[in-house]
């Protein structure tokens, strides 16, 4: 990730016995990888994507990093940074250095395959999908204009085989 196109979405106090998943920040950021952000919605500026997509015995699609996510990880990530949020330990941040005018404003794990955008592309089930709510000007015209294209997450994590 390059430090000039990051949004995060930090875990502060990662640890706590209810954040233990992996998952200690989510960015919007620059991709080089098909896109994630699959819905811009210019009026009302929000934007919907995929966080995390899944792995599983059907279909896997390594990330940026060319790691993969099981089903429980995505899960245990996705619930664990939305707690954090509730209880003020995760703020969305700008660079990982400043606070976002901005908010999440839908989060799920897709309990089906579904397809969103135009054109449509395919959120898979059991993928971490998000919506946010962008208020800050500059922010969004950086994804507005494309600078800004995809989330991914970032976090403490054991490597194993796959």
């Amino acid at each position: 990730m390059s430090a000039a196109t990051d949004l995060a979405f930090e875990l502060l106090g990662f640890g706590a016995p209810e954040c233990t998943p992996a998952c200690e920040l989510v960015c919007l950021e620059k991709s080089v990888a098909p896109t994630s952000i699959l819905k811009i919605d210019e009026e009302k500026q929000q934007v919907f994507g995929v966080v995390l997509d899944v792995c599983t015995a059907h279909s896997c699609t390594p990330d940026s990093q060319n790691d993969i996510m099981a089903p429980a990880e995505v899960s245990k990530a996705a619930h664990g940074f939305m707690i954090g949020l509730q209880k003020g330990i995760a703020s969305i941040d700008i660079d990982h250095e400043r606070p976002a005018d901005a908010s999440v404003i839908e989060t799920m794990i897709a309990p089906i395959d579904f397809e969103i955008g135009d054109p449509p592309q395919l959120v898979r089930k059991g993928s971490w999908y998000m919506g946010v709510q962008i208020y800050d000007d500059e922010l969004w015209r950086s994804v507005r204009d494309g600078e800004r294209t995809a989330f991914s997450i970032g976090g403490r994590a054991e490597r194993h085989p796959a």
